[in-house]
């Protein structure tokens, strides 16, 4: 009936619990959390719900009986759904609310506090709102009272009084975009952070500024690869054609529930067949006209998955293809690291990594790029032959070694991811 490690209890199948295929996962199990045993003997961990697409969560004592549902439909974003307790309340993060919502322990709302607001500040100029498609992602309730925000896709830690008064920016991990499961805590005995990143199955440790080296590892071999192939990249580079031979399929479902295929790595080439790399760190995606004509790609909708991924990238302001492909505006990109004839950079809509690009010169108007949507690593999404129609834009390569990582300082951070 059940497995205990460290107070964390997981029920084996059974039909008290639902499986229901609709709500795109059977059990949300990670996040199973006891209540404190001086408060009261309860389990409380969600499931999907028997009906619809929401997350039911029970309460039940710690041999997993008298099972009573205390919040129906619950809503989380690809499966994502994080729970905590606070000593008294239930602490939810209802991502595709934008809101930290508490609940007493039969279900009843105490509060509830957080805006979609990706660029929002304070009067200090600090990030108060929460961006993306659906965050906050996680939640972690500290001893002093404070409550630990993660976002996913974008990295961000903050602090917030248990009332929602904005206390800080933690800092900013360096993940991948997509909603993931990002888990965030404090060191009991130490001011470091950690939050997980499931996609380079790592850790993120989030030092104090006071620590952290003047520049960290990530930030150095970005500075040498800016320095060295990284100027080669400077100008305008037009996509000329793909040369990988297999194209990648991945299979969803339209909103009619009917099976497209689905190629990410042509996805990726039509949302950058065109990109200005700038010296000033500044992307463009956009020729001199509103908008780059492309084919559709093979079995795409003309809606749904596709804009599901442009919402996903969160951009202010956008240009839509002819694909219903977003061209996000502004973004920027950054130099990741050279490997002796071949340079890796990043490009960021929004503060959320949507390319990774590995580049060979062929020669100095044409290279080839294998893309990829996180890391550079494994098979690409697609292979392409890019042209150098242009050099740097005029302005923008003043000082011959930008771009440079975003200084965690200039975002009023608190803290740097440095160490993985």
């Amino acid at each position: 009936k059940r497995i205990s490690t460290s107070r964390r209890w997981l029920p084996a199948e059974d039909e008290d619990f639902p499986n229901n295929p609709n709500s795109g996962a059977c059990l949300l199990l990670h996040n199973a959390n006891t209540w404190p045993t001086d408060h009261v003997n309860l389990v409380r961990l969600p499931c999907n719900s028997f009906a619809g697409h929401g997350y039911d969560i029970y309460r039940m004592s710690h041999d997993l009986a008298e099972a009573d549902v205390v919040k129906k439909m619950v809503s989380g974003c690809c499966g994502q759904l994080d729970i905590q307790c606070d000593g008294t309340n239930l602490v939810i993060a209802e991502n595709t609310n934008f809101k930290v919502a508490t609940y007493d322990r039969d279900g009843k709302s105490v509060s509830k506090f957080g805006d979609k607001a990706r660029d929002a500040k304070d009067d200090d100029g600090r990030l108060i709102g929460w961006g993306s498609c659906c965050n906050p992602m996680n939640v972690r309730c500290l001893s002093n009272g404070e409550v630990l925000v993660a976002e996913s896709s974008i990295g961000h830690v903050k602090r917030y009084a248990a009332d929602g008064k904005f206390l800080g920016l933690i800092g900013t991990a360096k993940i991948a975009g997509g909603c993931k499961h990002v888990a965030v805590a404090k060191a009991v005995d130490q001011d470091w952070y950690f939050l997980m990143n499931t996609a380079a199955n790592n850790i993120s440790v989030l030092v104090p500024l006071s620590e952290a080296p003047d520049e960290t590892d990530d930030e150095r071999e970005s500075r040498l690869a800016m320095q060295g192939l990284g100027q080669k990249l400077l100008g305008s580079w037009k996509f000329e054609r793909r040369t990988d031979k297999a194209e990648k399929q991945a299979t969803t479902k339209s909103e009619d529930g009917d099976a497209n295929g689905f190629d990410y790595g042509e996805y990726l080439i039509n949302k950058n067949k065109f990109m200005q790399l700038n010296g000033d760190g500044k992307v463009s995606r956009l020729e001199s006209k509103p908008a780059i004509q492309s084919p559709t790609p093979k079995n795409a909708s003309s809606g749904g998955f596709f804009n599901f991924l442009g919402g996903l990238f969160g951009a202010k302001e956008s240009v839509t293809l002819s694909t219903n492909v977003e061209v996000n505006e502004p973004s920027r990109w950054e130099a990741i690291k050279q490997e002796q004839d071949v340079v890796q950079f990043a490009v960021f809509d929004s503060d959320v990594k949507s390319l990774v690009a590995s580049v060979r010169f062929i020669d100095d108007q044409k290279a080839e790029f294998k893309l990829y949507y996180d890391q550079a690593s494994g098979d690409p999404m697609a292979v392409a032959t890019y042209v150098k129609v242009a050099g740097c834009a005029e302005g923008s390569c003043a000082d011959g070694n930008c771009p440079k990582p975003v200084d965690d300082k200039a975002k009023s951070s608190e803290h740097k991811d440095s160490a993985k």
